[in-house]
């Protein structure tokens, strides 16, 4: 493994002599030191009394050059290309080494798989990686936009302040969310659609990862449709015993929503002990959405009224600019803070705090709707969302042994807050849920095998709260409806893993692992007066096993292919169990304390070919077979199949375990490095699936359209340049779901129109600490939105930012 960041170096004509000087490798583009740069000799040469034939970086990227000189050498990191240097050109370049970045890297590690940095090699699973210099060329608003504006997923809003990822047909509660090897899924990330993505940072990325298919062996239920896995910067230590200080700010403007955001971040350490600290503030106004495009004469998701309330009195007013989507903006701040300490090399002692907030968000689809040929809704807006992580983890490692264990506590906090136009009452739900999650995870590498296995625990309780107060008096006027069981909800799972990677021969290599789940369930209903329901605990304990085979066979340098056996699950949790809401007017769901746990069994295919070390393309198909999928479907309460809700008819629905299901698609994708300074990237994504019910087939929710991304990057010294279309076929009514999860009341009556954008990006290194950022998304000003969601994506919309680092 360590070849792959090791430097070869064809070294010759070492001659010893008196100088002192230190070497330093760095970035071309804007003269920043590369931190961990590896540089090997020929034959041994004497540094500060000792032979050797390499030198690794330090923490800094200097190299101490006392007393040697060499004719040649060459230096490589895993991330830039190779480059030969020549000591006569040394003291000219103020001995500085300046290396060009690769574009794209087709030799990067991986973590999302097993938890610890793996060649892309050692793995079946189809994988997209977004490195921080992607992150920050990127220089998306919102960590959900990152991962769409790359064409790793496709994102569903229903307001400004959302983006529930989709990934093979699976979002929300189906797909798992883990920042810095934490899971943020809990118990009441609910099936439909969710915006707890935005709660993570992506300034303080190092790093992100998507990686598609069943991640249960590693970790768990709800990593059905693929893993999201975030890691952030962890503190830099001092390679010398000076105190090392270093950070970053960056301020960005969009015009689309005038968009406002300030970051900054700082490192302080030395040598034993680092701490790292960040804080990102954003601000956005009312998006407006594109001009061109839609039906009915460009009048399609026109925002034609708005409400306002008025001398204690609510009143309608008539949008003066119908692309202005009024009652979109919002507010995030967010925090994070690392120690590191490190008393020697083997132990490691990290603690991580992070921190999210926002303002009150408009659920901007609900404010759309329209009841009598009115405003069905003055207010519907979710409280301020409150994320807290804090967690510490010991990690050893020692010869071909690693150990990590670590303790994590969370707090989430989220309000549902809706209020009926000219009702003066607004109906207030309240959640507040506290998880802990502990875990060890053991790393054993032997000769032909890499071995991990590990124990995982949590537990999360939720306390769910709801009221009805005077808007005019702010005084409480009744109790009202929970939206998850009032009487508390506990949520509890262990396990236990084995995982290993056999490197049965140069060209074969084998993984499997397999997971023991243990899942509980416990809640209780209180106060019946809302709902009077036929049961008052919803109880339930689930063993699970899951696992997956992988066979991964290298024909020559150039092809690769992988075949992959997987099996997924999902336990219910306190959200498919116990909530009360309605999705749509006129449908509304109940509980089902009979719900078991979802399985799948998947399939994956994977045929990579590469060409002349440059140009990778990657073909991958896929099918998942789901026997007891959860499914919204048709339901009764004491006998009834519809109740009166809020003043509505509304047909009763509930979670259930339909029949079977099933899911097939692929995925394409294609990187290539044309030459050292230009390459060139498309993906695209297909994705197929029904559900049957009593033996007739019906669309499957959550699967998208097909969708993709080609671009064309630049990055040339000082510049960076891309131009990229991102495009979407169309989601034809016929292929949506009738249970209503997909919205298309927010879409047209004949389903979600294609559409595409032209996007361009420029950046300038001024100098080292000094970096220039200009971009224009959807050029064309076209009129979208993205598959099931009830608010429309941003117009033309411009985009400076400065980027200064010290």
């Amino acid at each position: 493994m360590k070849k792959v960041y090791t430097c070869l170096v064809l070294a010759v004509g070492i001659v010893l002599s008196g100088n002192t000087q230190t070497l330093k490798v760095v970035d071309e583009s804007d003269g920043r030191v590369i931190n961990t740069p590896t540089i090997q000799f020929y034959s041994p040469v004497i540094i500060n009394g000792t032979s050797t034939v390499e030198l690794v970086g330090n923490g800094s990227g200097e190299f101490d050059f006392t007393g040697v000189t060499v004719d040649s050498f060459v230096v490589m990191h895993p991330d830039y290309f190779t480059k030969i240097v020549r000591s006569s050109r040394l003291a000219t370049d103020n001995y500085r080494v300046k290396l060009v970045r690769k574009i794209i890297n087709l030799d990067e590690y991986i973590l999302s798989v097993n938890k610890e940095k793996d060649p892309r090699e050692h793995s079946p699973f189809y994988i997209n990686v977004l490195t921080t210099k992607t992150i920050e060329n990127t220089n998306a608003s919102t960590t959900a936009d990152l991962l769409q504006i790359n064409g790793s997923v496709l994102v569903q809003k229903s307001q400004l302040g959302g983006g529930s990822p989709i990934i093979r047909g699976f979002e929300a509660s189906r797909v798992l969310i883990v920042v810095d090897g934490v899971r943020m899924n809990n118990a009441i990330f609910r099936a439909g659609h969710l915006q707890n993505l935005l709660r993570v940072d992506q300034n303080t990325l190092d790093r992100a990862e998507v990686m598609f298919g069943p991640g249960s062996v590693m970790y768990g239920s709800d990593a059905m449709g693929g893993t999201m896995y975030f890691k952030t910067k962890d503190p830099v230590l001092s390679s010398s015993g000076k105190l090392l200080f270093g950070g970053n700010v960056m301020v960005r403007l969009g015009s689309a929503d005038f968009e406002k955001t300030g970051h900054v971040d700082f490192n302080i350490a030395s040598k034993k002990f680092g701490s790292f600290t960040s804080f990102t503030f954003t601000d956005f106004d009312d998006r407006w959405q594109g001009a061109n495009g839609g039906l009915d004469g460009d009048s399609l998701w026109n925002r034609d009224f708005y409400v306002e309330r008025i001398n204690g009195s609510d009143s309608v007013f008539v949008n003066p600019d119908k692309n202005r989507q009024v009652q979109t903006g919002y507010w995030q701040m967010n925090a994070m803070q690392k120690f590191l300490f490190a008393p020697n090399s083997k132990d490691k002692h990290t603690v991580n705090i992070q921190f999210s907030t926002t303002s009150d968000i408009y659920r901007y689809d609900r404010l759309t709707e329209v009841s009598a040929g009115t405003a069905r809704f003055a207010q519907w807006y979710y409280g301020p969302e409150t994320w807290v992580m804090g967690s510490y983890r010991y990690e050893r490692t020692s010869n071909n042994w690693k150990i990590g264990a670590g303790l994590t506590y969370q707090y989430f906090n989220e309000s549902r807050n809706s209020r009926r136009l000219y009702n003066n009452n607004l109906t207030i739900q309240d959640e507040k849920l506290h998880a802990v999650n502990a875990n060890v995870d053991v790393y054993r590498y032997l000769k032909k095998h890499e071995l991990k296995f590990g124990f995982e625990g949590l537990f999360n309780t939720v306390a769910s709260t709801a009221e009805r107060r005077n808007v005019n008096t702010d005084t409480l006027v009744s109790g009202s409806n929970t939206r998850y069981a009032d009487g508390g909800n506990n949520y509890y799972a262990v396990a236990l893993y084995i995982h290993d990677t056999w490197f049965a021969s140069p060209k074969i290599t084998l993984t499997g692992g397999v997971r023991l789940n243990y899942v509980g369930l416990n809640c209780q209903f209180k106060d019946t007066t809302y709902f009077p329901f036929p049961y008052t605990t919803a109880n339930q304990n689930y063993f699970a096993v899951n696992g997956h085979l992988g066979f991964m066979y290298a024909l020559g340098k150039d092809w690769r292919f992988a075949l992959l056996a997987s099996t997924g699950f999902r336990a219910p949790n306190v959200d498919d169990m116990t909530k009360v809401f309605d999705s749509a007017p006129g449908q509304l769901f109940v509980p089902n304390p009979n719900l078991q746990p979802e399985y799948s069994i998947n399939g994956e295919l994977n045929i990579t070919k590469t060409f002349f070390k440059q140009v990778r393309v990657e073909l991958v198909g896929f099918g998942s077979y789901l026997p007891s999928m959860i499914a919204p479907l048709p339901f009764t309460l004491n006998g009834a199949d519809s109740v009166v809700y809020d003043g509505i008819p509304s047909a009763v629905y509930a979670s259930q375990n339909a029949d079977q299901g099933y899911v097939v698609g692929m995925n394409a994708n294609i990187q290539a490095n044309i030459t050292k300074y230009f390459a060139m990237n498309s993906s695209l994504t297909y994705t197929y699936g029904r559900l049957i019910v009593s033996g007739v087939e019906q669309p499957l929710d959550h699967i998208a359209p097909l969708y993709g991304r080609t671009a064309a990057i630049l990055n040339y010294k000082k510049w960076y340049a891309e131009a990229s279309v991102i495009y979407s076929a169309p989601k034809l009514l016929v292929d949506y779901s009738p249970s209503g999860e997909d919205n298309l009341q927010y879409a047209t009556p004949l389903g979600m129109p294609g559409w595409y954008t032209f996007n361009a990006k420029i950046g300038f290194a001024v100098n080292k600490y000094l970096r220039i950022q200009l971009a224009v998304d959807n050029i064309m000003d076209v009129k979208y939105r993205t598959f099931g969601s009830g608010v429309s994506a941003a117009g033309r919309n411009f985009m400076v930012t400065l980027r200064s680092t010290f």
